[in-house]
């Protein structure tokens, strides 16, 4: 490396991004909108696709419907036991064990009926987080370099629905 005028230094090599990220969609969900090209530039937080969330909120919808028929059969079974206490008090003391048994079989069954509302609860507030999550962003800046819409070969079948090169 003398100083010879009019030489440069030349280096050979192939060019390579710092990282490939995959950006896999959720077999289970349908994608509605891809919001990228490939060869599109996006960065951090950028959307890059949408799911399909009219199945989840008509899922939704019937569990609001469940949970507030829940409310109405524990409400009657509340009554019921109001009223077989009134009955009890009036009854003869031979037929009160009677009384108490139906009251105590309506309380078990309330029980099971508060349950399944906690549970239809806690199924709601997943259908809720799948259809706030309905949005893809991107997890690192870079380029679109492909997008897998279910269309090619098998081989990119099994590959990620969308490839960025980090930049």
């Amino acid at each position: 490396m003398g100083n010879i005028t009019g030489a440069q230094n030349r280096y050979s090599g192939v060019v390579q991004p710092q990282e490939t990220v995959e950006v896999n969609a959720d077999p289970e969900r349908t994608v509605k909108d891809v919001l990228v090209e490939t060869g599109d530039m996006v960065e951090v937080g950028t959307p890059l696709f949408n799911y399909d969330t009219e199945d989840l909120n008509l899922e939704l919808e019937q569990a609001k419907l469940e949970l507030e028929n829940q409310d109405i059969e524990i409400n009657n079974y509340k009554s019921q036991i109001v009223e077989l206490e009134k009955e009890r008090t009036a009854a003869a003391e031979a037929n009160k064990f009677e009384y108490t048994t139906q009251i105590q079989t309506i309380q078990t069954q309330i029980k099971k009926a508060e349950f399944e509302k906690s549970s239809k609860q806690l199924e709601m507030d997943k259908i809720r987080k799948k259809v706030e999550n309905s949005q893809v962003l991107s997890k690192a800046s870079g380029i679109v370099k492909s997008i897998n819409n279910g269309q090619s070969s098998e081989q990119e079948a099994a590959s990620a629905f969308m490839t960025i090169l980090s930049t």
